[in-house]
């Protein structure tokens, strides 16, 4: 049986964001040619995620306001069996930090190096939703970033 899963991907920062983070941001849509600069996914009521100060993050679905005033909300049919497994996984992740490594290796300077112990944005939630039988994530999840994670679904 197919359940639903959430891409969530940022393209607007928020005003009371420091000018830092803002300039982040900005650096990522301009480095990956793409107006989204963040990857969140909603399975199973969960919300994951990966942030640059405190790592891979788990937390409770709220239905914000933030993400829909913020983000574009893409739908894809995870299997119901497998939702389960792959949220343990997401929860065993949490607290294991931002992987940098993957950024600049896998992102910056295309070489496919990460860190197998941290996790960047797309690539938890690639990792997550392949886990969940999501068909379309055909490369490794540190391969994407959030314009062409936006792009398969």
């Amino acid at each position: 049986m197919k359940k639903e899963a959430y891409i969530i991907s940022y393209y607007k920062t928020g005003k009371s964001w420091k000018w830092y983070t803002k300039l982040m941001t900005r650096a990522i849509q301009l480095w990956t040619r793409s107006k989204y600069f963040h990857t969140e996914i909603i399975i199973g009521g969960k919300r994951i995620t990966s942030h640059t100060e405190h790592g891979v993050i788990v937390t409770e679905n709220l239905n914000n306001e933030y993400s829909h005033a913020h983000a574009d909300i893409k739908e894809t049919l995870v299997d119901t069996d497998k939702i389960d497994y792959a949220i343990q996984f997401a929860e065993r992740q949490v607290g294991k930090g931002y992987d940098w490594k993957g950024i600049f290796f896998s992102q910056i300077i295309p070489m496919d190096i990460d860190n197998k112990d941290k996790w960047f944005c797309n690539e938890i939630s690639g990792q997550v939703l392949k886990m969940a039988g999501t068909k379309c994530i055909e490369k490794e999840p540190n391969e994407y970033n959030p314009g062409s994670f936006q792009k398969l679904f």
